[in-house]
C-alpha cells in the first residue's frame, strides 16, 4: 500500500490530546488508488503510539468522523460499556473476571450491525475489528495480569480511534493518561467519568493519572 506522511487536523488540533506525550505520531494517507468500480478509498492510518502502548499496529483513523445507523452506534456503545467493565477487572487485578469481559467482548464486536457502513467507514471499521478481535484474542491467550494490561492498553488505542472516526451516541469517554505505566514508558485509558482509577497499576497506584481529553469523539 502506497502511503505519504501528511499533516492533519488530528495531528495539529489541540485536542487530539490522546497521542500527545513524549513520542510524536504518524499520520499517513492512501494516495489515491481506484477500485474496479472506480471508487477512491481516502483514509488516513493512525500509527501505533510504540512508545505509550506496548503493542504497535497500523490503524485507521478517518479524518472526518463518518456518519452511522443507530444500530451501529448502539452496538459500539454497548461494546464500550463492555470495555468498561474490562478496565474495571484490571483496576481490581480481578484475572477471571478481565478474562470473562473480553471473552464477552470478542463475541460482541462480532454482533454490531454494520448495514448501514460502506466505502471508507466500512473500510475503517474493518480494521478496528479485525484489530479488536486479534488483540482480545491474544489477551485471552496469554497468561498473567500484567501480561494481559499490555493488550489492555493497545485496546483503548483502537477504542480510541473508533470514537475518533465515527459520529456515535450516548458515549461519554475521557482518555487519561499514566506516565508510570510499562516501566514509565506510559499508557493511555478511556474512562467515563473524571475520577481516576488506574488499571495499569492497580491498587499499587490508583490514583496515577490525568485526565488528558474529555468528551472524545464529541
Amino acid at each position: 500500500m502506497k502511503t505519504k506522511t501528511i499533516t492533519t487536523t488530528l495531528a495539529a488540533s489541540a485536542v487530539f490530546i490522546f497521542l500527545l506525550s513524549a513520542s510524536s505520531c504518524s499520520q499517513k494517507q492512501n494516495s489515491p488508488e481506484h477500485s474496479e468500480h472506480g471508487e477512491k478509498k481516502m483514509h488516513e492510518e493512525h500509527k501505533g503510539l510504540a512508545n505509550e502502548f506496548v503493542h504497535s499496529n497500523d490503524i485507521i483513523v478517518l479524518q472526518e468522523q463518518q456518519a452511522v445507523t443507530d444500530g451501529f452506534s448502539q452496538g459500539i456503545a454497548g461494546f464500550y460499556e463492555q470495555y468498561l467493565l474490562l478496565e474495571d477487572a484490571f483496576v481490581s487485578g480481578d484475572l477471571e473476571k478481565a478474562d470473562s469481559y473480553a471473552d464477552a467482548m470478542k463475541l460482541q464486536v462480532l454482533a454490531i450491525d454494520t448495514s448501514g457502513l460502506n466505502g471508507q467507514s466500512m473500510e475503517a471499521w474493518q480494521n478496528h475489528s479485525d484489530t479488536y478481535n486479534e488483540v482480545l484474542k491474544e489477551m485471552k491467550h496469554i497468561e498473567g495480569l500484567e501480561e494481559k494490561r499490555g493488550y489492555f492498553a493497545h485496546l483503548s488505542e483502537v477504542m480510541y480511534c473508533t470514537l475518533r472516526s465515527f459520529q456515535l451516541k450516548n458515549i461519554v469517554a475521557n482518555a487519561a493518561f499514566c506516565p508510570m505505566a510499562f516501566d514509565k514508558k506510559g499508557a493511555y485509558w478511556l474512562t467515563s467519568t473524571k475520577e481516576i482509577r488506574n488499571p495499569y497499576l492497580g491498587s499499587e497506584m490508583l490514583k496515577c493519572g490525568k485526565i488528558k481529553e474529555e468528551q472524545v469523539g464529541q
